[in-house]
This record gives C-alpha cells, sequence and structure tokens, in this order.
C-alpha cells in the first residue's frame, strides 16, 4: 500500500475540478473548471484531451478517498505547547511506562533503569529533548517548520510538538495533564518526506503533523520514508559522497562486519531502520561530544570486553577507509526494549566523509596517514585495546575483491588510485597486529 506521503506526490500531479460542456452554435465545447482563491478558473479543453483528463480527474477522486481512508487514525497536530509543555513538567515514558517526573526540567525517578543512558548520566531533559530534533542549520529544516506552521527557535520546545518521540527508540515526552498514549504519539505517516530531503512545498494539510521528518538531525538534507512498512532515511549528497557511503558498505558486508544496509536509488541513497525493535543510545548517552579514541574504547570495554573489540572494529574499519567523520552521534548502542540489556553496538553506519566524499587522498602511500597514527596511538596507549587487536582475525583484502566491489558500483572512479590506497593501509593496520 502506498504511504499518504506518496499518494500525496500523485494528488499533486493531477488535475482538481470538474470538466462541463457548453454548446455554441449545436456544437459541444468542453471546460476544465476549478475554484482558486474563491474564483471559479475555466480551462478549454480539446476534444482529443476530454478522454485523457476525465480518467485523470477519476483517479484524482479515488487517490482523494484513499488518503481520506488513511488518515483516520492518523494523531492529531499539535498546534501550540501546554503551560505545562514549556515549563517541562511531566513524564518522561518509555513506551506507557513512565520513567521520570519533571517539574520545570527537574528531575524525579520513577523507573531510572528504563530512562535514556543520557537522562540517566545527567538528567539535562532540555539538552536530551534538544538532541532529538532537526538541525535548524540546514536549509529544509526552515521549509519543513513553515509547511508546519512551526516558528518555534527553542530546539527542546520544537521536540515538543512531535512528544520528543524517535524512529530509532521507544522514548517520549508525556507533558502533565495530558492523556495521549503510546500509540497516540507514534510516528504512522511519513508525510512532507519530500520537504525534509528536496525542500518542496507540497500539498499536505497541517493536521497530519506530527511528522518524524522533524525528529531527524545530522547536517546532511535527509528525511524518513516507509518503504513496505519498514522505515528508511533517505540522505541526499554528491556522486563521491554517495559511492563513499555505498563501497564503504559493500566492503563492510564482504569482511562481514556488522553494517547498516544501504542501498543507491537514482540521486538518494537510503538505509533501513537498524533499530526495529531496540533502543539505540548514541555515544553520546556516555560521551558527550568527546570522540577520544581511548576514552571511547575505556567506556565500552568496561562494559563488555565484547563492545571494546566491536568499537575496535568500528574504528578500525574508518581507519582504512579514511572515515573522518566519526562522531558521538553517529556510532551507540542497542538495548533490549524490555529488559534495558545492552544486545550489541549499532552497526557501522554513516560512512559518506569516507574515500573520496572530498576529493581523491594525495597520500597513496597512507605513510603518517592521520587516522592510521591516531588508531596506532591508541594501541600504544591500552594494552586492552592492543591485547584485543592482536587476537583479532583480520579480512583478508585483495585486489580482486576491491575489483568485485568497483563492479557493484554504478560510479566511474579511479578504481587504481583507490586500489592502492587501501591496501598500502590495510597493510600498514595489518603490521600494528605485530
Amino acid at each position: 500500500m502506498k504511504s499518504i506521503d506518496d499518494l500525496y506526490e500523485e494528488l499533486n500531479n493531477l488535475p482538481k475540478g470538474t470538466i462541463v460542456s457548453k454548446r455554441t452554435k449545436g456544437t459541444a465545447r468542453y471546460y476544465l473548471q476549478w475554484r482558486e482563491n474563491g474564483k471559479i478558473i475555466s480551462k478549454y479543453v480539446r476534444p482529443s484531451q476530454k478522454a485523457d483528463l476525465t480518467k485523470k480527474i477519476l483517479k484524482r477522486k479515488e487517490i482523494e478517498k484513499q488518503i481520506k481512508q488513511l488518515s483516520h487514525n492518523l494523531p492529531q497536530s499539535v498546534t501550540s505547547l501546554s503551560a505545562n509543555a514549556r515549563k517541562l513538567t511531566g513524564f518522561m515514558m518509555s513506551q506507557d511506562t513512565k520513567t521520570a517526573f519533571f517539574k520545570n526540567g527537574l528531575c524525579v525517578w520513577l523507573d531510572e533503569k528504563l530512562a535514556p543512558l543520557y537522562l540517566r548520566r545527567t538528567r539535562n531533559l532540555e539538552s536530551f529533548l534538544a538532541s532529538r530534533t532537526i538541525d535548524s542549520e540546514r536549509r529544509n529544516s526552515r521549509i519543513l517548520k513553515k509547511a508546519l506552521g512551526l516558528y518555534e527557535t527553542n530546539e527542546a520546545l520544537l521536540s515538543l510538538y512531535f512528544y520528543g518521540a524517535s524512529i530509532t527508540d521507544d522514548y517520549w515526552f508525556k507533558p502533565l495533564g495530558s492523556a495521549k498514549t503510546y500509540q497516540d504519539i507514534a510516528f504512522q505517516a511519513d508525510f512532507l518526506a519530500r520537504t525534509a530531503l528536496k525542500g518542496t512545498l507540497e500539498l499536505i494539510p497541517r493536521h497530519l503533523s506530527p511528522s518524524p521528518q522533524l525528529s531527524l538531525g545530522g547536517s546532511y538534507e535527509k528525511c524518513w520514508k516507509l518503504i513496505d512498512n519498514e522505515w528508511w532515511i533517505i540522505k541526499v549528497g554528491t556522486e563521491e559522497e554517495r559511492f563513499s557511503e555505498f563501497f564503504v558498505y559493500l566492503l563492510g558486508k564482504a569482511f562481514n562486519f556488522k553494517m547498516a544496509e544501504y542501498v543507491l536509488e537514482n540521486d538518494t541513497i537510503r538505509s533501513r531502520n537498524f533499530a526495529k525493535g531496540l533502543n539505540y543510545e548514541p555515544a553520546k548517552a556516555l560521551m558527550d561530544e568527546n570522540d577520544d579514541y581511548l576514552d571511547c574504547f575505556n567506556t565500552f570495554y568496561d562494559l563488555s570486553p565484547e563492545l571494546g573489540k566491536q568499537y575496535l572494529t568500528i574504528i578500525w574499519m574508518d581507519s582504512l577507509v579514511n572515515n573522518v567523520d566519526r562522531h558521538t552521534e553517529n556510532f551507540g548502542l542497542l538495548l533490549s526494549r524490555k529488559e534495558r540489556k545492552i544486545v550489541s553496538l549499532a552497526p557501522n553506519f554513516d560512512n559518506n566523509a569516507a574515500l573520496i566524499a572530498r576529493g581523491y587522498p594525495s597520500n597513496i602511500s597512507r605513510q603518517n596517514d592521520g587516522l592510521i597514527s591516531f588508531f596506532a596511538r591508541l594501541l600504544q596507549q591500552s594494552m586492552k585495546a592492543k591485547e584485543l587487536y592482536r587476537q583479532m582475525k583480520l579480512p583478508l583484502l585483495t585486489k580482486e575483491l576491491l575489483h568485485s566491489l568497483f563492479l557493484l558500483c554504478p560510479f566511474k572512479v579511479d578504481e587504481e588510485k583507490l586500489t592502492d590506497y587501501l591496501l598500502n593501509g590495510y597493510n600498514i593496520l595489518k603490521r600494528l597486529q605485530k
């Protein structure tokens, strides 16, 4: 079944109005009539166009009926925030369980073990909510808010227009006095996806908010999209960025690493929601903005040596492909929703700043390579990291494997240069095991 957003896109491309006929000197003439800004507009229709136009008008009526049916059970928008919401007075929820009560932003625990890790560490509700909303610096964020009639500048309060909810976890904020349930506020439709992704203003009634597009952070233009009843993030980028993201995904998959799934589609790249049925907690929940290798490794190793090993795998891959953008919001933990047990680190994702995203590398030999140097320094600083790395069975990287992966990428790139670059980095990283 098509989503509401897809149906509205079709609707926007179909004629509105009705066909009327007028007789002039015994000859029927046809006109398409519709109302616009209180006035009736009439446009002449050639006899040869009548059949096709009638078909499109009937199609429009059919789509309008489908939209009405799909819209019936969707949550109503929050057109204004209650006084309690503006004072950050209410409950932090995990689905329909109250985890904490906040009065004017001050925390009283009700079921701390079910609360977000960031709140358990900081109790800072305002900062937590602000981190769950769209980046105000993104061009399309302004267009998106305009489409929804929202002019809130405070990011924490902006998040409350969608109850601070997220597709990748089950947390949300319930203002004191609200009768909402998790079923009421959980995102059910992907409307305004194209507005968030491309900046196009579309015919989407405001009563269909809250929109999941407001909940998607990061600096790149992107959107949440429902495809076959599953949520995907669709992201735009340059050809070099899309190649880099997709190639790293293929390479990690060939290595049997845990990788978020990526699919190329026209001028975009999309990734399936990897947190389905689990809660994703970004590393920021534990580390704030501190992405220092040693500090991150120690934090994850202290939780379990297996998590320390998984973290090493991620930064090893970053070192190999020169992903310079591994900050604390694009890696983290997956937790079970019921017991809040740590399942694993999240799969490797967000590699659109790797390889040739900023142009071809000049240091093909990889001597004194920045990220490889950071990785080597971690091994020097931590005997635990060094020992884990010695025990790791590194995947085999060959020219033949790389060639097979290049064939799967529909981009024209300098295969010889990138092959040398990756093999040289791989050999240096392998020597660090000794």
